[in-house]
């Protein structure tokens, strides 16, 4: 039997920690497999079951356990917009244009994830980027704060605490938002989901004296959300980012825009809304 000292138990530990099988550690370390897990409990390291041993990757899976952070609530906002839940692979999968890759390496950093991004370039659609991550836990999660599969027609408004609702409003505006700017400079921001999801957003604004309206589809389960006139403009994009870090920069940038121009033609100071030294403007419409 080889014999190991304590720092290759160690070290067997640490391994076994980062991801790598015990069958792999096994071979490198020229012993049984049973004496690998026989290790491991020793040191009192959780051994994997069956199933989680087949993750390759690693990510902090209770994320979302509890919504109580500023990008927590981003990213369920984003996620409840553009994500996409597989009940059965247990999956979470975020798929935007390439150009967007950004929020997707934000959300990758805030899992600490260590999966690899996927691309795409599919004949007559935009290249896109791919995070797709498999964690039971994370699924769970964001089952219960009401991000399921198949949810565009039934997603609801979340039951979270107020200090992270603008947060979540802006996860969800990077997602499935617009702001559009005429070239007479007048503005509207334009939201799209289903009416029962809308109509909640509606009165929360309202709330915060913001006013909006709320537009039917053709299908009578999809609405779009509209917010025009100046002040409640203004009112909108100064609360959504507002303390704010998270956000997709060329939508942030404009708004800033929007903002910017307005307070030039009312002789106000200039606004600057989180971080200036970011890419040249884009257009906010997907």
């Amino acid at each position: 039997m080889t014999l190991l000292s304590k720092s290759q138990e160690q070290s067997i530990c640490e391994q076994y920690s980062q991801n790598h099988s015990t069958t792999t550690i096994a071979k490198k370390f020229d012993i049984r497999h049973k004496r690998v897990l026989m290790i491991l409990r020793r040191h009192n390291i959780p051994v994997r079951t069956i199933s989680e041993s087949k993750y390759k990757y690693s990510c902090k899976d209770n994320a979302f356990k509890n919504i109580d952070s500023e990008e927590s609530a981003y990213f369920l906002g984003l996620l409840f917009a553009d994500g996409c839940i597989g009940a059965k692979k247990k999956n979470v999968i975020i798929n935007l244009k390439h150009t967007d890759e950004e929020i997707i390496l934000k959300f990758k950093s805030f899992l600490s994830a260590s999966h690899p991004l996927s691309y795409s370039a599919k004949k007559g659609y935009e290249p896109a980027a791919r995070l797709s991550i498999v964690s039971p836990i994370m699924v769970k999660d964001l089952e219960k704060h009401g991000c399921h599969e198949r949810k565009s027609a039934t997603i609801r408004w979340p039951e979270i605490d107020n200090s992270f609702i603008w947060h979540f409003i802006r996860g969800y505006n990077d997602g499935d938002g617009c702001i559009h700017i005429s070239k007479t400079g007048a503005g509207v921001v334009s939201i799209i989901s289903n009416v029962v999801f809308l109509e909640s957003l509606k009165q929360f604004l309202a709330k915060n004296g913001v006013v909006s309206h709320l537009h039917s589809k053709s299908n009578p389960i999809y609405g779009e959300l509209r917010i025009t006139g100046k002040n409640n403009l203004r009112a909108f994009l100064t609360k959504l980012y507002d303390n704010s870090s998270v956000y997709l920069d060329r939508k942030r940038l404009k708004a800033e825009q929007y903002l910017t121009t307005l307070a030039a033609k009312t002789h106000l100071c200039g606004v600057t809304l989180g971080n200036p030294a970011l890419p040249p403007l884009g257009d906010a419409c997907q």
